[in-house]
């Protein structure tokens, strides 16, 4: 190291050229001690440039222009020893700064074969928490506010790049990389009409490519973000620790390509995250306390098209000024709605594929002791049987279900329609043939006589009125036959299996295979919420 030119001892001034080379800045370690959640290991300092110094002002001023370097650099974990941070080589070109004119500028930054490690241990802790802030009374007296600097970096490069991310709070560790990292940004500057231009190329766990390109202007007090993020092919099985523990599943194999594209304005961010998973396949049950309630498997199996490809789009915004922003958090939370979203709504999941828009395809509804599909229930039984060719992995339970009034009340109408029939068979002078006697109709003139005939039949003892009493009318005595009515023990069996057999026969002639169909008698929802219907379940 040296130091030469001119010092002016009882001015305060000096005007000086400095040079260093390997200059160990190990020693100054103990500095960061308490001030940083880091230690400083290793580090050699390389100089050449010339400064000036004048306290003698009431404002001191500085000059400095010139190279810095600083090589084999190593910051390490403050307790644990453990490196966080390693490079080989950082070169900064072409500094020219000035405390009077409030300005700084580089000509070009490099950094080579950096290594950025991040660790979560055991315990669930990064070791690097911001240490809290000194109480009230201790803090210091505030400065006045200087000029704004100017600042602004030619170039900036990073070479051969590496980061790893390892989580010891799991079992197994989760262990992932980002390899071959090239990153150059140009025109970095605090002039809000400049836009930075950003390239980084890097591969996942030294495979699947990452692409970063766009604009920024991080030096400017109001940040402008137009970036846009792919990769493709990422492998999805080294966060089957994550996935076994929070999702209670092990995770056989998957691939993500992700297409993400974030804009930042006046500190609003408007961002779209197209999401690609490929054969995403869970394994067997962890049985994890800490996985989630939600019914995951089907959640997949809606979200898989036939070519087993979840693919996602969604969108995000928020201010970037919001204490609680965090552009991870915000994203994470976006999708995972919508996974919340497909698996505790399937069937409005499964309507948007086919189209349906609000159609409620969870059920169909039938009139009153009726087995035949209306159209309005054939529409739905077409829409839910083409949302679901396109979700091979689904299968469909159907669980027939009874209005215990309604239904009942129209069983006992027709059986009474039935004897009606019967009576005027039995009226006729050619009574027709057995089979025939259900094709008969009953004109509304005739109505009144066959019912006084069934009603006679039916109550021997009242058919006659007392004396001076006036005899039944045909609609009282139509209320009291239906009122009495018995319904066979078929008759509600019979209803639900010719209801469910309707639905499936609409569903197969749409195009459903029948090996996916599966049939439920006295089902939950049929017995919570009942109703003249067959109710659609997905598994």
């Amino acid at each position: 190291a040296s130091a030469s030119g001119t010092v002016w001892p009882y001015a305060a001034r000096a005007d000086l050229t400095v040079k260093a080379d390997g200059l160990d800045l190990a020693p100054l370690g103990p500095y960061l001690d308490g001030a940083a959640p880091v230690r400083l290991a290793e580090g050699k300092l390389g100089l050449a440039a010339r400064t000036t110094v004048d306290a003698g002002k009431a404002v001191p001023a500085w000059t400095f222009a010139g190279d810095v370097r600083l090589d084999g650099f190593s910051l390490r974990h403050p307790s644990r020893e453990e490196e966080l941070v390693r490079w080989r080589s950082l070169e900064i070109a072409g500094v020219d700064a000035a405390s009077a004119k409030a300005r700084a500028s580089v000509k070009s930054v490099r950094l080579a074969d950096p290594l950025v490690r991040a660790i979560v241990f055991e315990d669930g802790t990064t070791g690097l928490e911001a240490k809290p802030a000194k109480a009230a009374g201790q803090a210091p007296a505030a400065t006045p506010a200087g000029p704004a600097w100017r600042t602004s970096i030619g170039a900036l490069q990073v070479v051969r790049g590496k980061a790893t991310f390892t989580d010891r709070s799991v079992k197994p560790p989760v262990l992932l990389s980002l390899t071959d990292v090239e990153a150059k940004v140009a025109s970095l500057s605090s002039d809000p009409r400049v836009r930075s231009t950003v390239d980084v190329r890097a591969k996942v766990d030294g495979v699947a490519p990452l692409t970063v390109t766009g604009t920024v202007n991080p030096l400017q007090a109001i940040a402008y973000t137009d970036l846009v993020v792919a990769a493709k092919g990422i492998d999805l099985t080294p966060l089957d620790p994550y996935s076994g523990k929070h999702v209670g599943y092990a995770l056989a194999k998957g691939k993500l390509d992700l297409d993400l594209a974030y804009k930042v304005e006046q500190k609003e961010l408007r961002g779209g995250n197209v999401i690609r998973v490929d054969q995403l396949t869970l394994g067997e049950a962890t049985h994890s306390k800490d996985a989630t309630s939600l019914p995951v498997r089907l959640a997949l199996a809606l979200l898989k098209d036939r070519s087993g490809v979840i693919l996602l789009d969604v969108p995000v915004e928020g201010r970037t000024d919001d204490p609680e922003f965090r552009l991870g958090k915000v994203v994470w939370r976006a999708v995972l709605n919508v996974v919340v979203k497909v698996a505790t709504s399937p069937f409005s999941a499964l309507a948007a594929l086919a189209g349906g828009g609000e159609e409620d395809i969870s059920l169909v509804e039938f009139a009153p002791g009726s087995a035949r599909l209306e159209d309005a229930a054939r529409k739905r039984i077409e829409l839910l049987a083409k949302s679901l060719a396109q979700r091979p992995g689904l299968s469909l339970e159907l669980e027939p279900a009874v209005d215990a009034k309604a239904d009942a009340l129209a069983l006992k109408r027709a059986e009474l329609d039935r004897r009606l029939r019967r009576a005027k068979a039995a009226s006729m002078r050619r009574p027709p043939a057995e089979d025939a006697i259900d094709a008969l109709e009953i004109a509304a003139d005739e109505r009144p006589r066959l019912v006084a005939a069934v009603y006679a039949a039916a109550f021997p003892q009242g058919a006659k009125p007392a004396a001076g009493a006036a005899p039944p009318a045909p609609a009282e005595e139509e209320a009291r036959l239906l009122e009495a009515m018995p319904l066979r023990p078929e008759d509600v069996p019979s209803l639900l299996a010719a209801r469910q057999a309707a639905a499936r026969d609409a569903l197969v002639a749409a195009g459903l295979e029948p090996a996916r169909l599966f049939t439920v008698q006295g089902g939950e929802r049929a017995t919570k919420e009942a109703g003249a219907r067959v109710y659609f379940t997905v598994r």
